[in-house]
């Protein structure tokens, strides 16, 4: 599947949902992002997405939702970022650490 492909790179997506309007498909999700990830990596991410859903389909178009992950909503439990661990700068740390930090 193509996400597997970013999978290390997001946390998760869902509420995927496709429709057709014509000839179009339309395709839009929401993807959840470390919260220390800046704006210009997960923007790039979503259109690098985005251009391989468009290379796989003719007539696609694709919206892509960003959120942050939220250990509130439970992201921390589904979470697929090696063993909770996330890049901030050039350090590793723990998602717990970063949102200890940021309160």
């Amino acid at each position: 599947m193509l996400f597997d492909r970013y999978s290390n790179r997001f946390v998760e997506f869902h509420n995927l949902r496709t429709r057709r309007s014509g000839p179009e498909r339309h395709v839009d999700l929401r993807l959840v992002a470390p919260p220390n990830h800046p704006i210009s990596l997960v923007h790039d991410l979503c259109e690098r997405i985005e251009e391989d859903l468009a290379g796989s389909f003719l007539e696609i178009k694709v919206l892509i939702h960003t959120e942050p992950c939220l250990p509130e909503k439970g992201h921390c439990e589904s979470c697929n970022m090696r063993n909770g661990q996330i890049v901030a700068g050039q350090e590793l740390i723990f998602c717990d650490q970063f949102w200890e930090h940021h309160k």
